[in-house]
C-alpha cells in the first residue's frame, strides 16, 4: 500500500501519510501491551 502512495503523492502529503500509517501501528502495539498486561494486576 505504501508503494503506491510513493508514485501518486508528493513531499509534505507523503509524510503525513507516513505519519499516519506509523502512528496506527503504535497504537495497535500499545493497546496489545495495555491489554496483555490488565490481567496480571489481578
Amino acid at each position: 500500500m505504501l508503494l503506491l502512495s510513493l508514485q501518486t503523492t508528493m513531499g509534505q502529503q507523503l509524510n503525513k501519510y507516513i505519519k499516519r500509517k506509523r502512528r496506527a501501528a503504535y497504537l495497535k502495539r500499545r493497546k496489545a501491551r495495555v491489554k496483555a498486561a490488565a490481567p496480571k494486576k489481578k
